[in-house]
């Protein structure tokens, strides 16, 4: 009674019977349980630790093992997160080639719970020994690798990550770096079939850009002839704030093939510079012939 009541809600009893009754009938089960396991009980005037508690609980079988409750094999797991992967396609591809190494080193059907630290050790040696990759190539599949099992066990799939103590390293290779002198490129320009091909050995020498990513994308309108400049379009520096593209000088090397270029396209703004659908087979192709022709 009083002022309170009014807000109170009301109760219906008979709701209330059904709930009585299977706690009555579960009463009996408790009852056998602590006469046949007495250390599952509470002590009077002694209360269990809660890790006491547990593994008490876990000796009579009263509840399941974490083991028994995370479970999954790695097939699952590299399953799942390649349906939630959400990337670029290049970035997409370089996740592939580890989802591919680690089917082939461990196996589908390899419990995570299996795994160990010293197989993600075993698992990083056999790829520079078995699979031939360079240390840069066999950081970031490492990266790849850690970040695939940290999901894992943020989705409960696992009780501890092996590829935890398992250091990525940089992904750069430094030994690979060299500079490549314009008479050089001049010689791979000329073993180009075509002037799409040499359009696009000026834009990765000349300009920088990054083939095919970004050489694909540009159009004429991001030419301005009269600045001489050339806006990029960065699909792999977007997701940064002010990264989305940039400005370059339109060298001479540049102009003069986008010039020849454009004698044979249509120069309307939103038209491409390449060739639909043929430019990356164009571009390797004449790579290609550049390397293996004489000199």
């Amino acid at each position: 009674s009083g002022p309170r009541a009014e807000h109170l809600p009301a109760i219906n009893l008979r709701d209330c019977r059904p709930r009585r009754a299977a706690a009555a009938a579960r009463w009996p089960r408790v009852q056998d349980t602590y006469r046949r396991h007495p250390q599952v009980c509470r002590q009077p005037g002694r209360p269990a630790a809660g890790a006491e508690r547990r593994s008490d609980l876990l000796a009579t079988g009263l509840v399941p093992t974490r083991a028994a409750r995370v479970g999954g094999n790695l097939g699952e797991l590299l399953r799942r997160y390649r349906d939630t992967l959400v990337v670029k396609p290049g970035t997409a591809t370089a996740y592939g080639h580890t989802l591919r190494n680690l089917r082939e080193y461990f196996g589908e059907d390899k419990p995570l719970s299996a795994i160990t630290a010293l197989d993600a050790d075993n698992y990083r040696a056999w790829l520079g020994e078995h699979e031939q990759l360079s240390t840069a190539t066999v950081n970031r599949r490492i990266v790849a690798a850690k970040a695939i099992f940290r999901k894992g066990l943020r989705w409960g799939m696992m009780e501890d990550d092996p590829f935890a103590g398992v250091k990525g390293g940089g992904s750069s290779n430094e030994s690979r770096k060299r500079f490549i002198p314009p008479a050089d490129v001049a010689r791979v320009m000329e073993a180009c079939s075509n002037v799409q091909s040499r359009c696009l050995v000026a834009l990765s020498r000349f300009g920088g850009l990054r083939v095919p990513s970004e050489a694909l994308l540009l159009c004429w309108g991001d030419i301005d002839w009269n600045e001489a400049a050339l806006r990029v379009h960065s699909p792999k520096t977007e997701h940064h704030a002010g990264q989305a593209e940039r400005v370059i000088p339109l060298f001479p090397e540049l102009e003069r093939c986008c010039r020849k270029r454009s004698r044979r396209r249509s120069r309307a703004r939103n038209t491409s510079l390449r060739a639909t659908g043929k430019a990356r087979r164009i571009y390797a192709r004449s790579l290609y012939a550049s390397s293996s022709g004489p000199g």
